[in-house]
């Protein structure tokens, strides 16, 4: 079965068969809309995106691995390694974030406990 890279818009994850759907873009097998009808509600309300643009999948990744995977689908294409390169740096900034906060936070902690 192809790989088809799908924009979940919701704010949830959402399962049709084996294949979980999270928040942002993912890169799975093919969901065959005939086999399931919610599916195909989901697209044509415009919760789900069939996407065949890679920089825009890009953008919207919310993992690294993800933005990797949608990578693989177009190699050669410059601007889906440009866009790549840039979700990258902006998801190491909300990691290195979240990590100061998490150190912050258990250091407040200890210092409550003391």
């Amino acid at each position: 079965m192809a790989k088809k890279i799908y924009i979940n818009g919701t704010k949830r994850c959402i399962m049709f068969g084996k294949t979980m759907l999270l928040p942002g873009s993912n890169v799975v097998d093919e969901i065959d809309g005939n086999a399931y009808p919610q599916f195909r509600a989901y697209i044509e309300n415009g919760d789900i995106e069939e996407s065949d643009n890679a920089v825009k999948a890009v953008q919207k990744a919310n993992t690294q691995s993800i933005v990797d995977e949608i990578a693989k689908t177009a190699p050669k294409d410059e601007n889906v390694k440009k866009a790549a390169g840039n979700r990258k740096k902006q998801l190491d900034a909300i990691d290195a974030e979240a990590k100061a906060k998490k150190a912050e936070m258990e250091k407040k902690e200890q210092e409550d406990g003391e």
